[in-house]
């Protein structure tokens, strides 16, 4: 029997057991090695890639551009030199999908949050441009929900968006939960010891602006509970300020491991998903199976 072999790209992957980094695209690797399937990873790696995301990165240090610019032809390369395959797997429609599958064959693009919201902010010509030279290889096109690929297909042209729609398909992200009940009650107590008689709130997201952590310390505030931030990034000072300022009981926890961010989770009252903008939550599917309240405001 003759095993399919899948090539993979992506601009994050988990490096380390419990790393938080893309941890779906991994779960959905598993899945297809349990299949039979041969699976190859192609993934960037670099200071312009990983936590909290590429374009906060190059928005801290922007000569990191040049560093993704190398790192992008190094992946395509590596890619073109494996040998054949017979599906590619792109998450990210850029740059995983172009230009870095662009001479692949059989490409199926997934599509997330922040990259449907880039495509959607550039140019229109450069958006156009950009889903027309992806659409040449690709054979399916997945969004995690129909928000999203609605939000794409909105700003593309009558001819653009009726090729798009012939190949997409809404599928939503794997997920695993591995998490066990010493873990839970280890994040319980921690909990507790901070927030004494108070309700546990919990709070899981990159610390950029969109995601909109300034309206979980309000609500927090709002109904006199703690609040464990969990996730890191550039707005993590501005925040921090905002605690102090509001006199909010918040603890910032920094980036932890998946297994320790799905204890928080299930051992806290409530999680707090005040983002500004989501396709398809994971962390909120993650509350939801977990059997955590979900506040959103």
């Amino acid at each position: 029997m003759i095993r399919e072999r899948i090539a993979v790209v992506t601009t994050s992957y988990p490096e380390q057991a419990g790393d938080p980094s893309a941890h779906f695209v991994q779960t959905e690797v598993r899945a297809l090695e349990a299949t039979g399937a041969h699976v190859e990873v192609f993934a960037l790696r670099g200071a312009a890639f990983g936590w909290p995301g590429v374009a906060a990165r190059v928005k801290k240090n922007p000569v990191r551009v040049f560093g993704a610019t190398k790192e992008i032809a190094r992946v395509s390369s590596a890619i073109s030199r494996n040998g054949l395959f017979s599906r590619v797997i792109a998450h990210w429609a850029i740059p995983s999908a172009f230009p870095i599958s662009r001479r692949m064959q059989n490409v199926e693009v997934v599509s997330h949050g922040a990259d449907v919201r880039l495509l959607v902010k550039l140019p229109a010509s450069l958006r156009h441009f950009l889903v027309d030279r992806i659409l040449q290889n690709a054979t399916t096109w997945r969004f995690p929900s129909a928000s999203l690929q609605e939000h794409l297909l909105g700003s593309l042209p009558a001819s653009m968006k009726s090729r798009v729609e012939a190949i997409s398909k809404i599928v939503a992200p794997l997920l695993d939960f591995d998490v066990d009940a010493k873990a839970i009650a280890k994040a319980h107590a921690d909990q507790r010891s901070l927030s004494g008689s108070r309700p546990a709130f919990v709070s899981v997201a990159r610390l950029v602006a969109s995601k909109r952590v300034d309206r979980s310390i309000a609500i927090a505030v709002r109904e006199h509970a703690t609040l464990f931030v969990i996730g890191d990034g550039p707005e993590r000072k501005t925040l921090e300020r905002l605690t102090r300022a509001r006199r909010a009981n918040a603890y910032f926890l920094g980036s932890l491991s998946r297994p320790e961010t799905l204890a928080h989770i299930a051992a806290a009252d409530a999680l707090l998903h005040t983002s500004e903008a989501e396709g398809l939550s994971s962390v909120v599917r993650e509350a939801e199976h977990l059997g955590t309240r979900v506040i959103r405001s």
